[in-house]
């Protein structure tokens, strides 16, 4: 009699269980956009690209009238800043990722991928409960010998809800960024790096 007795009870909360993971919301896909580009289709893993595309010039000869005659051209490129992970670094929040340039047209020379660690203040950071930045700074690549420069931008907008994981997360982050201190950048490297975690996936 005991047995059947604590039957019923069991199967309430096998109900109560079911009914819950029911009404669990998976976090709503993210916004992610580049300054002056687009961002390109997100990889596997904890690495976000952002792209960049720019100008650089170059030379080429033809025979004009049997005089060989050097003229002046402007090639194009797209720049790809993968980042992987952030760090502190001697107490400083760094980027680790690769950089990279593929000329679009003109001369096919290509610049890396190098491996790059940017180091980022605060500043550079930025969060609200509708959007966060990193803006990398202005970062070189050498294209048929010229520098170039280009200036990758992250820029992250979740969909708002109070289930959205990432949209908590960003929120989260903009409240450490609105008063910051030194200590701080442990935690806003996590974020940081769960953020990209969630976006790269």
């Amino acid at each position: 009699m005991k047995k059947l007795a604590i039957l019923p009870a069991f199967l309430v909360l096998l109900a109560g269980a079911s009914s819950c993971e029911k009404n669990q919301v998976e976090p709503a896909q993210a916004t992610v956009s580049a300054a002056d580009a687009t961002l390109d289709a997100l990889t596997q893993g904890k690495t976000v690209t952002s792209t960049n595309t720019g100008t650089y010039p170059y030379t080429y000869q033809v025979v004009e009238n049997g005089i060989t005659v050097t003229k002046n051209a402007t090639g194009t490129f797209s720049s790809a800043l993968r980042i992987n992970s952030f760090e502190v670094r001697n107490g400083v929040i760094t980027a680790l990722g690769t950089l990279s340039a593929t000329p679009t047209s003109g001369p096919a020379s290509a610049y890396g991928p190098v491996a790059v660690a940017i180091p980022l203040s605060l500043a550079q950071i930025s969060s609200s409960c509708s959007a966060a930045t990193v803006n990398y700074g202005t970062q070189t690549v050498s294209l048929n010998g010229t520098t170039q420069s280009v200036n990758p931008v992250l820029s992250v907008s979740p969909s708002q809800s109070d289930k959205n994981l990432l949209g908590n997360l960003v929120c989260s982050l903009g409240k450490i960024l609105g008063n910051p201190s030194p200590s701080d950048t442990g935690g806003v490297v996590s974020h940081l790096n769960k953020i990209i975690s969630i976006i790269g996936s």
